[in-house]
C-alpha cells in the first residue's frame, strides 16, 4: 500500500483511512449476507484463510507504517476505526464457514504478524484468539 507515501497531512490520511474502512465493512457485510455455516472444500476454506491473512498483514504494515509517519497519538483514532473492520470482516467469516478464525489466525501468526498489539489492534487480536500465543 502506498498509501503513507502520497499521504502528507492527517486529514488526507483521515479520508483515505475511510474509504479503506468502508471498503473492508461492505465486504465483511457481503460476507455474513451468504449465510451461516455455508459448507465448502477444506481447500476452498483454506484459500480464503490465506487470502484474509495476506489482507491483515498489508493493514498491518500500513499501521505501523502510519505510526512511524505521524505518531501513535495522530493515528490512534484511525487505528480504532481499522480494528473494528477487521474483527467485523473475521466475526462474519466465522459465521458463515465454521473453523476459518482457526486457519486465519495460524496463518497470521506463521506470517509473523506480530505487531497487532503495537498498533493496537486488540480487536483483532482477541477475535483471532491470539492473546495466549507469544507474539
Amino acid at each position: 500500500m502506498q498509501l503513507t507515501v502520497a499521504v502528507e497531512a492527517v486529514v488526507d490520511l483521515a479520508a483515505k483511512i475511510d474509504v479503506l474502512v468502508a471498503d473492508v465493512t461492505a465486504c465483511a457485510k457481503a460476507i455474513v449476507a451468504i449465510g451461516v455455516n455455508i459448507d465448502i472444500d477444506a481447500a476452498v476454506k483454506a484459500d480464503i484463510a490465506v487470502k484474509v491473512a495476506a489482507i491483515i498483514s498489508v493493514i498491518v504494515k500500513l499501521c505501523v507504517d502510519l505510526v512511524a509517519k505521524f505518531g501513535i497519538l495522530v493515528v490512534v483514532g484511525l487505528l480504532a476505526k481499522i480494528d473494528l473492520c477487521l474483527q467485523l470482516l473475521i466475526v462474519n467469516l466465522g459465521v458463515c464457514v465454521e473453523g476459518i478464525i482457526v486457519l486465519i489466525a495460524k496463518i497470521v501468526v506463521e506470517l509473523g504478524v506480530s505487531v497487532l498489539a503495537s498498533v493496537h489492534l486488540g480487536l483483532c487480536i482477541n477475535v483471532l484468539n491470539l492473546i495466549s500465543i507469544s507474539l
